[in-house]
């Protein structure tokens, strides 16, 4: 996690879903979820939406953070961080 019990979900200009700045599919974005907030009940998650973003590509992240009853949350608009290329 990014300091502490942080951690970041971006959503790119083209919908896609970065957890931690790793690309990951709704479907495995929902195990993920699960999974941090077991590990981490009191984790805060910054959703951070592309500001190319359209808002349909949003909703579906929001009831997966809901879902898992991650309570803190802050929701921003910027860039996701750089990705390294995949070898």
């Amino acid at each position: 996690m990014a300091r502490g019990s942080e951690a970041h979900l971006f959503v790119t200009d083209d919908g896609q879903y970065l957890l931690q700045g790793k690309a990951i599919g709704l479907p495995e974005l929902d195990d993920a979820l699960q999974a941090l907030k077991a590990a981490q009940p009191d984790v805060e998650l910054h959703l951070v939406g592309s500001s190319k973003v359209t808002y349909e590509q949003v909703p579906p992240a929001m009831r997966l953070v809901q879902k898992h009853g991650l309570a803190k949350i802050g929701v921003f608009a910027g860039d996701p961080p750089d990705l390294d290329p995949v070898p």
